[in-house]
């Protein structure tokens, strides 16, 4: 599938779909900040999300 080339940055006009975005984060931080929230479905996602960061390394 061919990629539009629309850029993350600019503001794509109103209706215009954004499909396949990729954003780089901080996978600990974002660890953290699911267990901060605490509820169930936040911590099962941490838990996910340290065995991604896991593969990674």
């Amino acid at each position: 599938m061919a990629t539009s080339g629309t850029s993350f940055l600019e503001n794509p006009a109103p209706g215009v779909a954004v499909q396949n975005m990729y954003l780089q984060t901080d996978l600990g931080a974002l660890i953290k900040a699911k267990e901060s929230v605490g509820r169930q479905k936040d911590l099962l996602a941490a838990m996910e999300l340290r065995a991604i960061a896991s593969r990674e390394r």
